[in-house]
């Protein structure tokens, strides 16, 4: 989990949500609602948001990312939604290969009641992914580090 969270700590993940220019993740709806379609969802397209359910420090949280062609956005909200780590970074995506190497530090620190949430990547850290059905299973170094269900393809 550490190896993640150091991706996302990506997960996944930034010192206050708006610190980072984008708008918070936990606070994008991706569902159909009244007059709103549900958003697009291409299984075969790596780009997008991402999220998936993470342990942390006895809570259960949640973890959104946005992979983008050129920029990896992770946001970390640890057992509530007002206390998110969100930070974004520059990473390059190799459909080719199936990696995505960071290539900016990615980090993040809220801090409330005692509590700290934050998101930590570092520059030169690489994960693969593979896409499927139930999302992006993501490694690094070998070791698994989650199955991302795919929430949306980003929008152009």
């Amino acid at each position: 989990m550490k190896k993640f969270l150091s991706l996302i700590v990506v997960s996944a993940a930034f010192a206050a949500c708006g610190d980072s220019g984008e708008k918070n993740l936990f606070e994008m709806d991706f569902k159909a609602g009244e007059g709103k379609a549900a958003t697009s969802i291409t299984k075969t397209e790596a780009t997008g948001y991402y999220e998936k359910a993470q342990a942390l420090n006895g809570n259960t949280g949640k973890v959104r990312i946005k992979l983008a062609e050129k920029n990896l956005t992770v946001a970390v909200s640890c057992a509530e939604k007002d206390h998110v780590a969100q930070a974004s970074g520059s990473a390059s995506l190799n459909r080719q290969t199936g990696t995505v190497n960071v290539t900016s530090d990615i980090k993040a620190t809220k801090k409330k009641d005692n509590r700290t949430c934050y998101v930590q990547i570092d520059k030169g850290v690489e994960f693969n992914y593979v896409l499927g059905d139930a999302g992006m299973t993501v490694t690094k170094g070998g070791s698994f580090v989650g199955l991302y269900t795919k929430l949306s393809d980003i929008e152009k």
